[in-house]
């Protein structure tokens, strides 16, 4: 089921695709990274010609989504990203946010200044947007405002989609078989100092869950509310007020209590723990649908706040989809958040399908989160199971400077043509035995979060010697280990690319 930024340092992540990285590593300077491209031209070439001949204005609409405008009014309020030739050649930075050295410099393109004064001149349901690394800008309209858009010369493509969405929902029952528990992971010695100690540069954890809400009384029965008491802050994005139960909030239930189990009790009694409240409730819908403009909110609220780790389990396509990897505004965000020290971890659909990786867990910039049960959720070759997706579209690779995230483009450049599923999949089901009834990828990404949460968290293991390396950085081992080898004890792990959370685990080691 599913619906719908790292501490200490600051990694520089390549961006968009088809780029070219010039630098080289880290001590030699900053990486100069070409990212420079008329995102959907050759797409549109065709079609512009047309345009010159028939004024049509839908031939500068994408392709992929004219079947979304037939169903929508003249009044409909639609999201919309044009993206406009002849941009201005800018440059963008990406700085170590500790010693504020410059680590990466970004190449891009950017709309100029004269062409957003013509989209301020268009009613606008929001704030206009013009991304950063793209040259596109983004605005919520109503859809009678796109011929007018289109009839703007320098507009080569429009982009089109819904403000808010439908949320996936079940459809496979969870059974587990010969899972471990939580309670059963926590008490391994691979994972004892974690329960016992704190990284010093981490005072108190704090987790942010953009979910449907919270109320105790709505969790599953396995559950039983248990981060009621661990709240620090709590509010509803959408009606703009706190109250974040009101009556249909199982799936954002569920989804903290699946990270309060995993990540431990914060009360008196254990150790770890210096300060209880640790969990932020940002709600941005109900039941099985979320808002966008709630969700932009609450990515924003989290720039201002600095959670450690983000947990969305929620997603969906346009705006969002394969082909809006790194849409303008949405990229620009998870990117700031990234470079602030926080860790976003997301779902990434139950199609079962290699390129329906749903936004936000396709973004570069964000640790996607698929996972299968060692019955029904097994890999089979190359084959993924049911209900999980997997990615063809990113994977990553771990370089000297850091950690850096490929598009598809990307990894046919470079002739890596075997890696093909790239999205991080602890193998969640596996240690979730306590959520038996509940499924998809909604519920693997919490889990995934605590693991990530208590990586960051945690101190020195006893038997490390002096060149240990602080959780943050394990955090990034573990996530690098799930695409370089083939991943144990779990068998159903076939094609190399789903890591058991005891496998996370053991990486904090």
């Amino acid at each position: 089921m599913k619906i719908g930024f790292l501490s200490i340092l600051c990694i520089s992540l390549i961006v968009l695709s088809g780029l070219v990285v010039l630098g080289g590593v880290a001590d030699e300077g900053p990486r100069v990274i070409d990212c420079r491209k008329l995102t959907f031209y050759e797409a549109m070439e065709s079609r512009l010609e047309a345009y010159e001949e028939t004024h049509d204005w839908r031939l500068k609409v994408h392709p992929s989504d004219l079947e979304y405008l037939e169903n929508v009014t003249a009044e409909t309020v639609v999201y919309v990203e044009a993206y406009v030739s002849n941009p201005r050649e800018a440059t963008e930075y990406s700085i170590d946010l500790s010693t504020n050295e410059t680590i990466g410099i970004y190449h891009v393109y950017q709309a100029r200044g004269e062409q957003v004064e013509a989209f301020l001149k268009i009613p606008q349901e929001s704030p206009l947007y013009k991304s950063k690394f793209d040259p596109s800008i983004c605005m919520e309209i109503e859809a009678k405002y796109l011929e007018e858009i289109a009839e703007l010369p320098f507009v080569y493509c429009i982009r089109v989609g819904p403000t808010e969405v439908p949320i996936e929902t079940p459809d496979e029952l969870f059974i587990t078989s010969g899972s471990v528990t939580i309670e059963e992971a926590r008490s391994y010695n691979y994972i004892k100092y974690v329960l016992e100690n704190k990284d010093s540069t981490v005072d108190y954890m704090q987790i942010a869950i953009i979910d449907t809400g919270y109320d105790p009384s709505d969790s599953g029965c396995k559950l039983g509310g248990v981060a009621e008491d661990n709240i620090l802050y709590h509010w509803d994005f959408q009606y703009d007020n706190s109250d974040v139960t009101d009556g249909d909030n199982h799936h954002g239930t569920n989804v903290l209590d699946l990270i309060a189990r995993a990540f431990g009790d914060t009360g008196e009694d254990d150790s770890m723990y210096e300060f209880e409240y640790i969990y932020y409730v940002l709600k941005i819908g109900k039941g099985l649908s979320c808002n966008t403009k709630a969700a932009k909110k609450a990515i924003e609220w989290c720039l201002s706040h600095d959670p450690e780790v983000v947990s969305m389990s929620w997603g969906f396509g346009f705006p969002f989809g394969p082909s809006f990897a790194c849409t303008g505004l949405w990229c620009d965000l998870f990117k700031e958040g990234v470079q602030l020290g926080i860790t976003w971890v997301a779902a990434s659909g139950n199609q079962r399908q290699s390129n329906a990786v749903l936004y936000p867990s396709a973004s570069y910039y964000v640790i996607g989160v698929g996972g299968y049960e060692s019955g029904f959720w097994r890999w089979t070759g190359w084959f993924p199971g049911q209900g999980s997706n997997y990615g063809t579209i990113y994977y990553s690779k771990w370089q000297e400077w850091g950690f850096e995230i490929y598009c598809s483009v990307c990894y046919e450049a470079t002739g890596d043509a075997y890696v093909t599923r790239t999205v991080f999949k602890p193998d969640c089901y596996d240690a979730a035995k306590l959520a038996e009834g509940l499924t998809g990828t909604s519920f693997s990404a919490p889990l995934a979060a605590a693991c990530i949460a208590m990586g960051v968290y945690s101190a020195k293991h006893p038997s490390a010697g002096q060149d240990w390396i602080p959780g943050y950085s394990n955090v990034r081992s573990a996530v690098h280990s799930c695409h370089t080898y083939l991943v144990k004890p779990d068998a159903s792990s076939l094609a190399g690319d789903v890591i058991n959370c005891l496998t996370l685990y053991n990486n904090f080691h």
